[in-house]
């Protein structure tokens, strides 16, 4: 059985403010490589779910996109749940699990 992608609100605001910033600051090419990046990461957690690195939170995980960009997530069910895609270069005290 396959497992499903799950957007939270909050992940899906972060992903549409990422594309917002990196339509202002860099080209389109740049834009597409980090949509691609994305998308190829989500493929790979859906056959490897366990993929990530397991937080201090245990039920939540951690998959490094870029090093400015990390992915957390929760396996519930079966089903992938995007909580939320954060700028690495916060302080950690910024990021709300």
């Amino acid at each position: 059985m396959s497992s499903r992608i799950l957007w939270s609100d909050r992940a899906k605001n972060d992903f549409r403010n990422i594309l917002i910033y990196l339509t202002e600051t860099w080209s389109s090419k740049e834009v597409l490589k980090f949509v691609d990046k994305i998308e190829r990461d989500i493929l790979l957690l859906i056959s490897n779910p366990e993929i990530g690195i397991v937080s201090k939170k245990k039920s939540i995980r951690k998959l490094v996109i870029s090093k400015q960009t990390s992915l957390y997530y929760k396996i519930i069910r079966g089903d992938i749940y995007i909580i939320t895609l954060f700028d690495n270069r916060q302080s950690p005290e910024k990021l709300k699990l």
